[in-house]
Formats: C-alpha cells, structure tokens, sequence
C-alpha cells in the first residue's frame, strides 16, 4: 500500500501527480559551499547588472538565512523537454529564437501551482507544520540544493543536469520545518505501517531497485523506463548527486560569446540570456554579431548536452508546450509591436516581464545580422524610437544592413 510507505517515497509519488518528474529531499544545510561560492562570484562581478543578487545574498547563502526555522529543503523539477531541437533555426534570418522554456506558459505560473498542491498536500500528512514554496522569484539558490537533494548535478554550464531529464528542468522548492528524515524513521516504527516482515520486504525491494538505477551510470548506459512513470511506481528517495560530466565540454565550446572563463563558472555579463533579458541597457557591440537571431534568451550550452538523449518530450508538461507564434516569430510582426500590442502576444508568457522595449531592442539587433533588406523600412522607422536604447539599436542595425 501506498500509504504505508515511509514519506520520503509517498511524497515523490505525490509530486509527480502533480506534474514534477524529480522530487529529493534535503537537510537545510546540505549544501554548505553554497555561500562561499555565491560570494566569490559576487565579488567578481559576474552577476552583472543583476544587483538584487548582492542585496539579498545573505538570504541565498543558505536556507536559514531566509527562514532560519527551517529544517529541510524539499527540490523538485517540472520537465520542459522539447520535441524538436532547439537549435534548428540558428541560420534563418528572418525570424527570431525564444529560448525553449519561454515558448509555453509562465513556468512561475505553472510550478508555483504545484509547488502550492504538494505543499497542502504535505500539511495534511504532517499537521502543525510550517512550509513556504518558492520557484526562481525569490532569494533561494536552487540548483546547489537540488543537487544536495539528489536531482541531478550543477554541469560544466552551471545547470542542474539530471540523468534522467538531461537540462529540461524548471526547479522549485519546498522549505519546511518539518525534520524529514527524522520524521521518516519514526513513521518506519510505527505499527500503522505493517508487520516488520513485510516492512523489511518493502525496504529490501527498494534498496535492489535503488541499486539497479544507480548502476546505470553513464551516458551511453540504459535510460531509466518511462514505463514506471506512467504506471504510477513509487520513487525511491534519492542519495546526494555527483558529477557527471566528465572530459566533455561541449556546452563550453558551445557558448557563442564565450561565457565560460572555466568550467562550473559562468559570466553572466557576456551570456546571450543574461543580454537578451536581464539587461536593460544597450546591448555591448561585441556580442551584437554572436547573438545572431536569438531575441529572448539562449538554449546552445543546453542544447548540446550530451545527457538531454536520456530526456523525453513527452515527459514536458503540457503546459510548456510551445505556442505557435513563438516557436518562429517573423521579426519584422515583432518590430512593429507597440506596448499594446506586446502585452497581447506575450500575455500568459514568461517574456512578458522584459517589456516592449527590451524585445524590440533584441529584435533589432537580429534584424541587423539578418541580411534581410526587408527590413530596413521598419528599422529605419525605429530609429525615431523615443527609447533611446531603442533607438540606438534601430541605428546600428540600419547600418548593418545597409552593408548586407
């Protein structure tokens, strides 16, 4: 029976009815690096423009610093895998790329949601418990603890690589103050979980199963059956993740603008997604030709994952699957956008966040490495644009193409 199995593996079972394909848990402190790390990235610069990070990195640095009653960190992942392959557009000029997880619905929307079930979810099997759920809006460091918790591994690119999911993961997490292992033995003890022989059973099943996944554990080893998922089998508490990459480094050979001074280390200041949307000035003129047609963000370091074979499109939740008028917009519809008619197409869409200006200012700079002389009309209107950023970008773009 379901119910009379330790809560570690009733509470993965409940995560993936609600659409998680990953659910581990950890200790609040079971990423203790975290801060160091944080702090030397900080230091560097490498965050850019992005100063919220050094307003609030002593809530990052570790769950406690933002909710000190809390014990443990439950990590999940909601699957966006995409059918087709995100790089298929690189070389057609007239239309723009949106990175894979903004061509579906608001993945803050739709995580947050299920964060929001399985935390009710939880109270109800743990009354009197305290929990808060956060997905990417708040101070939390989500792939250290995600990889503490058993998800996968923080990859040469600085994702969460999972063996299973490849980097197709949006993350959440659950903080608690419930003590979850504690509270998983004592649960084992009691007598409303059966008789001692059958709980014995019970475990020993689980450790052969626990030891059969972990043996497969390369790349090129067998794939986790899909089978069991749909099936409904319960998920086995999952041990801390290790690294494996390895010697490949095709997501740093990958990068167009060189992001990556080292591997596991990321300058954000030279990332196409950081330029395309965190970054609200003009974009620096060195990056403008590597970013080619790519108006909302990167998926290339992803993309080239060798462990995405292992991650299948219909894990995806329906709700990321792609809408039509992003998977290929044609550049020349978004640079006659006004703010009205941004809000309409990108309405329901994580883009919506970076406003009319800072997507046309992308658009402009993919239409200037268009070579489309189609173009130079709706450019040459921009550079009027009362943006200066905009305006700006209107003026090198003309020029580009009228090189072209």
């Amino acid at each position: 029976m379901v119910d009379a199995l330790p809560l570690e593996q009733r509470l993965a079972a409940k995560a993936r009815e609600f659409g998680f394909v990953a659910c581990g848990v950890a200790a609040a402190d079971a990423a203790p690096k975290t801060a160091e790390r944080l702090q030397q990235w900080l230091r560097e610069g490498l965050h850019g423009g992005m100063i919220w990070m050094e307003e609030r990195a002593h809530h990052r640095e570790s769950p406690a610093g933002l909710w000190p009653e809390v014990k443990s960190v439950i990590a999940l992942g909601m699957s966006y895998a995409p059918a087709t392959d995100p790089l298929a557009l690189a070389d057609e000029g007239g239309v723009g790329r949106i990175s894979t997880y903004a061509q579906g619905g608001d993945y803050h929307d739709v995580v947050k949601r299920a964060l929001k079930a399985l935390a009710r979810w939880l109270v109800a099997e743990a009354p009197g418990i305290d929990l808060k759920v956060f997905v990417d809006t708040a101070p939390v460091m989500e792939k250290p603890l995600a990889e503490a918790a058993g998800l996968g591994w923080q990859g040469k690119h600085t994702n969460l690589v999972s063996r299973s999911e490849g980097s197709w993961l949006f993350l959440g997490a659950i903080y608690t103050t419930l003590d979850i292992a504690a509270f998983g033995a004592a649960a084992a003890a009691s007598p409303l979980i059966g008789s001692p022989a059958k709980a014995g059973a019970q475990e020993r099943a689980a450790d052969d199963r626990a030891r059969r996944s972990l043996s497969n554990d390369s790349a090129t080893g067998p794939r986790p059956s899909p089978g069991n998922r749909a099936k409904g089998k319960v998920d086995q508490p999952i041990p801390p993740s290790t690294d494996h990459c390895g010697s490949c480094d095709a997501c740093q050979r990958a990068c167009p603008t060189d992001a990556f001074p080292a591997p596991y280390r990321l300058d954000a200041r030279r990332c196409i997604s950081y330029l395309t949307i965190e970054h609200a000035g003009p974009i620096p003129l060195e990056f403008r030709k590597s970013i080619g047609n790519r108006i909302y963000g990167c998926d290339d370091c992803l993309a080239v994952c060798p462990w995405n074979k292992f991650a299948a499109a219909a894990s995806a939740n329906r709700a990321f699957l792609p809408r039509a008028e992003l998977v290929a917009p044609e550049l020349a519809d978004l640079l006659a956008l006004d703010d009205a008619g941004f809000r309409q197409v990108f309405a329901g869409s994580p883009i919506k966040r970076i406003g009319r200006d800072r997507m046309v200012r992308n658009c402009l700079i993919a239409a200037g490495n268009s070579g489309d002389p189609g173009l130079r009309a709706q450019v040459q209107r921009l550079r009027g644009d009362p943006n200066p950023v905009v305006a700006e970008a209107a003026d090198w773009a003309f020029a580009e193409l009228a090189r072209a």
